[in-house]
């Protein structure tokens, strides 16, 4: 009788077991593969989907929650709360086992993890979603013209990208070279990324006919990116410019000559103090045997006192140089122990052929050259 008793007492917590696992419903939660990448400014769908064992889901029995970073996003238990302001989720949806959450118009913030946690039936699980925010990078390559055996620089900007790792390399006709330096990561306001990288090497005439690539890759992108420059080889100006002998109170010219530069495209300015002086005029080109250039700068004006402690200068812009070229000098007044005659022959000299060049300009103003006498007077070629 005993016996019978405990055979009877071994199978209670059996039956109690079946009757509790009955009692439960089984489900499960699927999600995006982790991680799930996206650009800022786009909505993002995360996945969350309910599937129980004997659809559709009752609601009534049916809670879950969204977090980031453990942080409540959306909490569902008879009824929604939201506590991030945007957020949705699909509340007519739910007997279908969408739990899913939407981000609108993603930014930075929103990149990290997240977890959807369901509880159905006293059953509980939990999923984890990984959000990559990417951003594909921009590149732009600088500075095609350099100057021929002279240490020089290639430069290209990279910019845009998010998240910071990117790998940038150079080449040469396709083959990799190396040499070339990264600038320190700078954050933009929109917290993407941005860099330099320069390539430093001494140009010779055989990089003429090469082709230089800056090639970039980065997780934004499926494949690498990459910019061609074709170089030009350029020869920067030499300016030749000395203490102007000038006669006070009567018009006086200043001259600056400007050598031996490549390509023939050049601007020059005269200041005086760091100040821009207008009505300048420059000779024409002339064709060096070495295929440079050269060109004479002229500018007239009457000097007075006031003038002796003035700086003046002749810049140079070619692109062929880095920064702009300025050679300054100093007025020197005529007086009683310079012979008149000697003067006169000085300014004579100057004279000379800044009258044949505006004998020229009249004639290609009659001929109807207007554009191109306009040119020159800005100081351009």
């Amino acid at each position: 009788m005993i016996r019978k008793r405990e055979k009877g007492m071994a199978w209670k917590p059996l039956i109690l077991l079946f009757f509790l696992r009955s009692s439960c419903a089984h489900f499960v939660i699927s999600t995006d593969p982790s991680p799930v990448k996206t650009r800022p400014g786009s909505d993002m769908l995360l996945k969350c989907l309910l599937t129980p064992d004997k659809p559709p889901v009752n609601p009534a029995f049916l809670a879950f929650a969204w977090k980031h970073k453990e942080e409540k996003v959306v909490e569902f238990q008879r009824e929604v709360k939201i506590f991030r302001p945007g957020v949705q989720v699909f509340t007519g949806d739910f007997k279908n086992g969408n739990l899913s959450l939407l981000l609108p118009s993603i930014t930075m913030d929103d990149e990290g993890d997240y977890s959807c946690t369901v509880t159905y039936n006293r059953s509980v699980e939990k999923k984890n979603i990984s959000l990559q925010i990417e951003v594909p990078p921009e590149i732009t390559v600088h500075d095609t013209v350099v100057p021929k055996d002279t240490l020089s620089v290639i430069k290209c900007s990279i910019q845009g990208f998010y998240p910071q790792n990117i790998t940038v390399q150079w080449l040469r006709d396709g083959n990799i070279i190396n040499g070339s330096t990264l600038s320190p990561l700078q954050k933009n306001e929109d917290n993407t990324f941005s860099v330099d990288s320069d390539y430093v090497f001494m140009p010779t005439s055989r990089d003429s006919s090469s082709t230089y690539s800056c090639r970039v890759s980065h997780s934004a992108l499926q494949q690498p990116i990459q910019k061609d420059i074709r170089l030009q080889l350029g020869a920067a100006p030499e300016v030749i410019v000395n203490d102007q002998l000038v006669v006070k109170d009567a018009p006086s010219v200043l001259h600056c000559s400007v050598q031996r530069f490549y390509p023939e495209n050049i601007t020059i300015l005269w200041l005086q103090d760091g100040k821009v002086l207008n009505g300048s005029f420059i000779s024409q080109l002339q064709m060096n045997p070495d295929n440079t250039f050269s060109v004479e700068a002229y500018f007239i004006f009457t000097p007075s006192c006031s003038d002796v402690s003035s700086t003046f200068s002749c810049q140079v812009f070619h692109i062929a140089l880095r920064d702009p070229l300025q050679k300054n000098f100093r007025l020197m007044f005529a007086n009683a122990e310079i012979p008149a005659w000697k003067v006169t022959l000085v300014m004579l000299l100057m004279l000379t052929p800044l009258m044949m060049i505006i004998g020229l300009e009249w004639h290609n103003c009659r001929k109807g050259t207007v554009p191109l006498a306009e040119e020159r007077r800005k100081g351009k070629i």
